[in-house]
């Protein structure tokens, strides 16, 4: 397993190199809902993200770990993916499977239609 630090690419770019990747590693002290973690998610990734913000609504214990900005945490969950691969498979589907079921265009846009529909007048 080897770490890339790759600087600015194109979307075509980025897109490549998330399939090529094993893990998608997400650290923030605050976010909404980054895109990015999507995008990783749609390529089959098990995701570690920082559990802030609405990356609780994307990433869970079925596709990836939510941890602390902690060196020991973000540490030990990246062991614990490199370390089981089989684990790692699983949680890389249920990405796949979750941002086609709940974030692709179509789900969303259903789901903003629900509220519309359910707003009272």
């Amino acid at each position: 397993m080897r770490t890339i630090f790759a600087g600015a690419l194109s979307p075509k770019e980025i897109n490549r190199e998330l399939c090529k990747s094993s893990i998608f590693v997400f650290l923030s002290k605050w976010e909404g809902l980054p895109y990015s973690i999507l995008e990783a998610m749609a390529c089959g990734l098990p995701v570690i993200a920082s559990n802030v913000g609405g990356i609780g609504e994307m990433v869970d214990k079925d596709n990836g770990i939510l941890i602390k900005n902690d060196v020991g945490q973000i540490s030990q969950a990246i062991l614990s993916l490199i370390n089981n691969k089989d684990l790692c498979y699983k949680m890389g589907l249920e990405s796949k499977n979750k941002v086609g079921d709940k974030f692709s265009l179509d789900a969303m846009c259903r789901a903003v239609e629900g509220i519309y529909v359910n707003i009272k007048r």
